[in-house]
């Protein structure tokens, strides 16, 4: 198919507009409420037996609970990763095809230029040589 009859978004294009969009990161949703709440039934049903020198009880809980967030968020923004890499090289190659066609209808818009200055040369001879003279 010709250049000047390629519709755009055709999917023959190579065209950098019909790659697929960028996915966007979303950390995995965290209940903060909820926790909480386990937090204070786990301190309420210790009933005292906790004071300021043995409070850090439950903190190997707390500390597990943020591990496994964070490593749920790890795993969650690895494959965010993996997925953009194919989306950015799968555009980079849609960029690179793009340059290549921009490049050669370029080329051709050149010939073109060229051509019609050759034809207005030739026409213009070819009035030139057909017109009277002053000397004459």
């Amino acid at each position: 198919m010709t250049f000047w009859r390629r519709r755009p978004g055709d999917g023959r294009s190579g065209s950098v507009d019909d790659a697929p969009a960028l996915p966007t990161f979303v950390p995995p949703e965290i209940d903060v409420a909820s926790y909480r709440a386990r937090v204070e039934s786990f301190a309420d049903s210790l009933n005292e037996s906790v004071d300021d020198v043995t409070g850090h009880a439950l903190h190997g809980l707390i500390n597990a609970w943020a591990d496994q967030w964070i490593a749920s968020m790890n795993a969650r923004y690895s494959a965010y990763l993996a997925q953009s890499e194919i989306v950015d090289g799968d555009t980079a190659a849609r960029v690179a095809s793009s340059r290549q066609l921009w490049m050669h209808e370029l080329a051709r818009f050149a010939e073109t230029g060229m051509a019609v200055e050759a034809t207005l040369t030739y026409l213009i001879d070819d009035v030139c040589e057909g017109a009277p003279t002053d000397g004459g």
